[in-house]
């Protein structure tokens, strides 16, 4: 990195974009949580436009030109013409909902369909104005903030077993007893959305290696093969060694600074014992474990050690999630944090690209998993406002993006695993790199405990964000105005803890019987699938 260490000031900057299926800046991932950190990252083309409290839409998709496509819905509700408003945070999966929308728009005339596709990181807050504002997108993805349970209980998603045919919308699921769970999309009966991937089922975030770049650093086997770093000095020693073998030409390691991805460091220790769950709790103790979880300073002395021996790629100070991947693609560096999207994310900007693949986080505290990635029963994704004023013809697209066809299309464009196995077929695998994920998902996932299963009372506990969070710190130890970094994790721990401690007594106080001992799980193995158990 460079001496000036320009991170500090020029970090942060938010560009809002609506233009009709594309955006300018980038959409991150989440991956979260019900919408999975691990799904929306990609090129970011048209120019930025003023935010409206609404999140205007524009201009609506062109007309279909593909057949329609037999049973994915029920046949066209709607006897007027209808103009539905989409929102979403897609960007190298928004050509997939561009083309399903001419689909559908095909297999149902008089319904149209204006998407709107937003930054990840401004996208909640838009939508929270919408929601205040009176003028709520009809179908939206669920925002990853405010929390689910607090949306439902503003009364802005609509109960969807109100709709005639919830009942066969439902079986069509694989396995509806778990798709569908009381305290992840069912709050007190009540269903507002489904699980959309199987993105869940498997690790959201990984390590992609630039092979050309390892390769011509002499970092193979006898073999040939690429050696695939396994540990955080694996990482480190494999970052030495290109910038060493290049002449300072090429760098190890990569970020996009002015989007929020440098937080990832935090959950790339999630397989180092960080046991990341309900955003950093134990449920072993019902603590916060960030300070007493060794894997979380060590990914952040990682951090410091590449910024300390100028490892890093200095472009990163400066660019953004989708520019750092052009460049990863130009071979200027060899390692770069990130999930499935990015390699449709690649097919857009760089096509010519196939010199890479991914692997798992690196182990911060020994050689092999002491935890893994979690996932649980129930997903949500999208959803129909409760205040849509064409609410069946809203039901209507919820259901077509749902299908089994869509998800099989889903599937077929690269975008990752669909809800419904008979989608996932291998053939329709596109890449070497997409195989590979398959390999890594089940190897480093496991089913967590789940309080809101065990208790859905647990639902009306909301705790409120604690700032600075995980990207905030991340930022400040990289920029050194973090130094102390076991004060700041202790300090983070804290305000967690007292935040969830808070939350919990104010549901309490609104009648909700819950109490932390609905957080414990005291006979949870981290390493092994939780079955939970019927009281």
């Amino acid at each position: 990195m460079n001496e000036q260490n320009p991170l500090s000031r020029r970090l942060f900057l938010k560009q809002l974009m609506v233009s009709g299926g594309t955006v300018a800046g980038t959409a991150l991932l989440a991956a979260c949580g019900g919408a999975t950190p691990g799904a929306n990252t990609g090129a970011a083309t048209s120019a930025p436009v003023a935010a409206t409290a609404a999140m205007a839409a524009t201009s609506a998709p062109a007309a279909a030109t593909a057949a329609p496509v037999a049973a994915a819905t029920s046949a066209p509700i709607a006897a007027e013409k209808t103009e539905l408003v989409h929102w979403d945070w897609f960007v190298t999966q928004g050509p997939t909902i561009d083309e399903e929308i001419k689909l559908f728009e095909a297999a149902n005339p008089n319904i149209t369909i204006k998407k709107v596709t937003s930054q990840t990181d401004t996208y909640a807050d838009l939508f929270t104005l919408a929601q205040k504002g009176g003028d709520a997108p009809d179908v939206f993805m669920i925002p990853q903030t405010p929390a689910f349970e607090e949306v439902v209980d503003n009364g802005w998603l609509a109960d969807l077993s109100q709709f005639s045919d919830f009942a066969a919308f439902k079986s069509n699921f694989p396995a509806p007893e778990i798709n569908f769970a009381e305290g992840t999309n069912t709050i007190n009966g009540k269903t507002y959305s489904a699980p959309f991937s199987k993105s869940d089922d498997a690790m959201w975030l990984q390590l992609w290696v630039n092979t050309k770049v390892f390769k011509d650093a002499g970092l193979v086997d006898g073999s040939g093969n690429v050696q695939l770093p396994e540990t955080a000095e694996d990482m480190l020693a494999a970052a030495r060694t290109i910038k060493e073998k290049s002449g300072g030409q090429v760098y190890g390691y990569g970020f996009g600074g002015t989007t929020d991805t440098l937080g990832w460091t935090f959950w790339s220790a999630q397989l180092s014992g960080g046991n990341n769950n309900d955003g950093g709790l134990d449920y072993r103790t019902g603590k916060f474990n960030f300070s007493t979880s060794p894997a979380f300073k060590n990914a952040l002395e990682t951090l410091t050690t590449l910024r300390d021996e100028q490892l890093i790629l200095p472009d990163s100070a400066s660019v953004d999630d989708e520019a750092i991947r052009v460049l990863f693609a130009q071979h200027k560096f060899g390692m770069l944090l990130g999930g499935s999207w990015m390699i449709n994310g690649w097919k857009k900007t760089n096509p010519e690209f196939t010199e890479f693949t991914p692997t798992h986080v690196p182990f911060y505290t020994g050689d092999g998993p002491e935890s893994y990635f979690y996932t649980g029963p129930g997903g949500s994704s999208y959803a129909v406002s409760a205040d849509s004023k064409n609410a069946e013809a809203a039901w209507t697209w919820l259901k077509w993006l749902y299908s089994p066809e869509a998800g099989e299309r889903w599937v077929k464009a690269g975008n990752g695993l669909s809800v419904f196995t008979e989608a996932n077929k291998p053939e329709y695998l596109q890449t070497d790199a997409e195989k590979r994920l398959l390999e890594l998902g089940p190897q480093f996932s496991r089913v967590a405990p789940n309080s809101r299963v065990r208790n859905p009372e647990v639902s009306a506990v909301a705790p409120a964000a604690v700032k600075p969070g995980e990207t905030d710190i991340a930022k400040g130890v990289l920029t050194g105005q973090i130094t102390d970094i076991d004060a700041a994790l202790k300090e983070f721990d804290a305000a967690k803890q007292a935040s969830l401690e808070q939350a919990i007594a104010d549901a309490q106080a609104a009648g909700a019987k819950v109490s932390i001992d609905d957080f414990i799980f005291a006979d949870w193995d981290p390493t092994k699938d939780y079955i939970m158990k019927k009281a």
